[in-house]
């Protein structure tokens, strides 16, 4: 999975900084997941981001949102 280019952060011994929660309390699980903003390859003018990654079976996913950096 990769945020602008920028992989999942990992801690300790590579173990990516992930977790599973109920953040918008819809009842549905959602996958959180932590990036380093010095990896993500945005210029200063960027107005969006985009996700890329596979599911376990396979499947190509990508999301793209729009974002306002702030120095």
């Amino acid at each position: 999975m990769k945020l602008a280019g920028a992989p999942v952060a990992t801690q300790g011994r590579g173990t990516p900084m992930t977790s599973v929660a109920d953040l918008n309390r819809d009842g549905r699980l959602d996958l959180l997941l932590h990036f380093s903003t010095q990896d993500l390859q945005l210029t200063p003018t960027a107005t969006e981001a985009v996700l890329k990654g596979r599911t376990f079976s396979g499947q190509l996913i990508r999301g793209v949102d729009s974002i306002r950096l702030v120095p």
